[in-house]
């Protein structure tokens, strides 16, 4: 047991990692979020599917970032949700473009909140992207976007109504 409690394995601490990640000790936040994701924790998948992606102290590599997005994504992590369904829908980390399995990514993300994922939705919808076109939804999910704090999701939405309300339909 206090050979366990002395092993780096034990001392694994998300906190940890992500301090070290901010501070750019990418190697610690490496060393840190692996230990814990393997052994299933959905934050610390998430984090080292994000340090693969950008390439942060470990090499890129996008099918590893997508490996880690999906474990927890699969566990219901929000974050891990939007990634995984924004590498599917852009067909990168060796995964097939689907708009379609993407656009059920990004619903299960927007249902828990993810700005990102509502966003993702309105685009999908304004441009047909895997569903049909409908400007009603695509209006409806980028107020939800703003409301949770998207950055652009506003400037979206009412340049929508407007193109709207100049064709004659009301929303």
């Amino acid at each position: 047991l206090l050979l366990a409690l002395l092993s780096g394995a034990a001392r694994a601490d998300f906190p940890a990692g992500e301090t070290a990640r901010q501070l750019g000790d990418f190697a610690t936040a490496q060393r840190e979020f692996q230990t814990l994701a393997e052994k299933g924790d959905a934050r610390a998948q998430y984090a080292l599917g994000a340090l693969y992606l950008a390439g942060d102290g470990v090499r890129a590599d996008a099918r590893l970032a997508a490996s880690w997005f999906k474990r927890a994504a699969d566990q219901g992590h929000t974050e891990a949700q939007f990634a995984y369904g924004q590498m599917q829908r852009d067909g990168q980390g060796g995964l097939r473009a689907d708009p379609l399995a993407a656009g059920a990514w990004f619903l299960k993300a927007a249902r828990q909140g993810s700005p990102g994922a509502r966003y993702a939705l309105g685009a999908m919808f304004e441009a047909a992207q895997g569903v049909e076109l409908d400007a009603g939804r695509a209006l409806a999910w980028y107020r939800y976007a703003a409301e949770a704090g998207h950055p652009y999701a506003i400037e979206r939405a009412n340049r929508l109504a407007r193109q709207l309300r100049d064709l004659g339909i009301r929303r």
